[in-house]
């Protein structure tokens, strides 16, 4: 009910007050050490925008002296602990896939299998990682949050991106609109250019074109479209299907959260072991191939070309071997194709990626990622930079992000 009891460690002198009672500490008061924080209660009240407070002092010793009652309230200490974990992330995969996860680590699983980017007791979230290399072939959202239905978008052919939700193909033409209320909004558009937000849909967002900056977008076209979706509990997807798909997801963390895209706690180094210079392993629960029982690509309502047969076979790659038998001349023209990616991660699983498939569009991949990702920061959604935890002046934790 909100009611406390503490007591006094030792009898006071006055000057021992606190002169700001929301930053407590040691003080000597006439030759006398008192710890302020041991003569103090906080009351944390969440949702609440008023409340009455009723001070009342007791004394069961033989001589008492008076109280003081300090008090002091603060809408910044309305937030719970938690404020920090409700903030937005963002998790992308792309390429044969490497993932950015939310908590900053860059990882790559070369496998053919479907995995979880996501899985929560609400939020699932699936990827098709195709060939033993690992191409992005498709993604697929389901679980309680959505209903238990299921929106998949995935490639079809080499410049073929589709979309289906709980069966039906949604946004099937070039520019296009699709909304369930409450469910999902989804839209497509055929260039970075697109407006895709306006007064009408995605209102939580400022109305701005995609088109923001020098981006790499100059130097290719979003094949198969550009899709967003906006769904339940702000989760928000960004695809597009160059060479292999590219996918920014965001949203807060769920709790007991695992998949590919991180457990998303703040700690970037229980994402990933490094394995090698241009790749690391990702490390966490849920990484194995999804289960049968709970597959979200369902065949009888979504086909993906003739993949689906082999759903759950399972195949990898070594990428350590794939990095030694890489020739100097393709990773010269590896490096050439690679070298307009700004940022060294994605630069480096550019030059990895072309060597895994022996195809220099394979940069396209790496291209858009960083493209969708800049995009996305630049709405507003922060990338994290890993561990770097401050105090501000009350002692209370905060963490930077970038945002462009």
């Amino acid at each position: 009910d909100g009611r406390t009891l503490f007591q006094s460690t030792a009898i006071g002198h006055g000057c021992d007050n606190p002169k700001d009672p929301l930053a407590l500490g040691e003080v000597t008061c006439k030759e006398q050490t008192v710890d302020q924080r041991k003569r103090a209660v906080t009351f944390l009240y969440e949702d609440k925008q008023n409340f009455d407070v009723s001070l009342e002092a007791t004394c069961s010793s033989g001589t008492c002296s008076g109280r003081n009652f300090l008090f002091a309230g603060s809408s910044s200490l309305s937030f719970p602990c938690s404020e920090e974990a409700m903030l937005p992330g963002m998790c992308a995969i792309f390429g044969d896939p490497h993932f950015v996860t939310f908590d900053g680590a860059h990882t790559v699983l070369m496998s053919s299998m479907p995995i979880w980017l996501v899985k929560s007791q609400d939020v699932w979230i699936q990827a098709l990682s195709k060939d033993a290399d690992g191409k992005l072939e498709a993604i697929a959202v389901g679980g309680p949050f959505l209903g238990n239905k299921t929106l998949i978008v995935g490639k079809t052919a080499p410049e073929v991106v589709e979309a289906y939700f709980d069966g039906e193909k949604i946004l099937s033409q070039e520019r296009d609109k699709f909304e369930v209320s409450g469910v999902v909004e989804g839209h497509r558009s055929p260039t970075w250019n697109a407006t895709l937000h306006n007064d009408d849909a995605l209102a939580v967002r400022t109305q701005i074109k995609f088109a923001v900056g020098p981006w790499p977008e100059r130097f290719l076209d979003p094949v198969g479209g550009l899709f967003l979706f906006k769904l339940p509990k702000n989760v928000e997807l960004t695809i597009t299907g160059i060479d292999f798909m590219s996918v920014v997801l965001t949203m807060p963390p769920q709790a007991d959260q695992g998949g590919y895209c991180g457990n998303f706690n703040g700690d970037v180094e229980d994402d990933f072991q490094p394995t090698g210079l241009s790749f690391h392993t990702p490390i966490g629960k849920d990484l194995g191939a999804v289960d049968s029982a709970d597959l979200l690509f369902d065949p009888a309502k979504w086909m993906l070309g003739n993949a689906q047969p082999a759903l759950l076979e399972v195949k990898k790659l070594d990428p350590a071997k794939v990095l030694e038998e890489c020739t100097e001349d393709m990773k010269a023209q590896a490096k050439s194709k690679c070298q307009v990616i700004t940022d060294a991660h994605k630069r480096e699983a550019c030059v990895f990626d072309i060597c895994a498939t022996g195809q220099a569009s394979a940069a396209n991949a790496m291209i858009a990622a960083e493209i969708l990702e800049e995009k996305v920061n630049s709405r507003g959604i922060p990338s994290r930079m890993g561990k770097g935890k401050c105090l501000d002046a009350a002692g209370r934790e905060y963490v930077a992000y970038t945002a462009k």
